[in-house]
This record gives C-alpha cells, sequence and structure tokens, in this order.
C-alpha cells in the first residue's frame, strides 16, 4: 500500500482541495479519484500523486462542473416540494 494524494483542480486552475488515501497500486489510485472526484461537483479535475510523481490528471467536461456559493437561481429545476401552512387547501398539483 501506498500513501496517494489527490489534488483537485478548480474551474479557475486552482487546487483548493487536498485529500490522501492508501491505494494498493496506481490503478486502485486512479479509480479512488475518479470516485472522489464524482463527489467534488466543483472540481475540474484532480490530479493523482504519489510523492513527487504524478500517476494520472482527469478532468471533467467544463460543462459539468457546478459552481460553488449561492444555489442556482434559473439554472437547473428544483426537484423541492412546498407543503401548504395549517389549515390552508393544498396546491392543485398536490391534489392528484
Amino acid at each position: 500500500m501506498s500513501l496517494y494524494q489527490f489534488h483537485f483542480i478548480g474551474a479557475d486552475g486552482e487546487r483548493p482541495t487536498l485529500d490522501f488515501s492508501d491505494c494498493a497500486d496506481d490503478g486502485a489510485a486512479a479509480r479512488e479519484g475518479m470516485s472522489q472526484l464524482g463527489q467534488h461537483g466543483s472540481a475540474l479535475g484532480v490530479e493523482v500523486w504519489e510523492g513527487d510523481r504524478m500517476v494520472i490528471r482527469m478532468e471533467r467536461a467544463a460543462s459539468e462542473v457546478m459552481p460553488v456559493g449561492a444555489p442556482l437561481l434559473g439554472g437547473r429545476p428544483s426537484t423541492a416540494r412546498s407543503f401548504p401552512a395549517p389549515g390552508r387547501r393544498p396546491a392543485k398539483w398536490m391534489q392528484r
């Protein structure tokens, strides 16, 4: 087992996040990097390092990067549902 470093790359090229994991080999580290990239929606990519050796750099399409900060306004539709206040009649979509 070797200790691998995962440097996440922001859309601006900065590296705001760093993570570490023990992996059996380079292939396992690459799979771990891909898995972790899936959990960091705001990262453009990840570089996997073992010491001072870069194992692999993986990037996603810029259109797949999620913005950081305030919720999206006018972006993706919300799946949230609101419920009426006590004593109020539910909206038509809730009566189906």
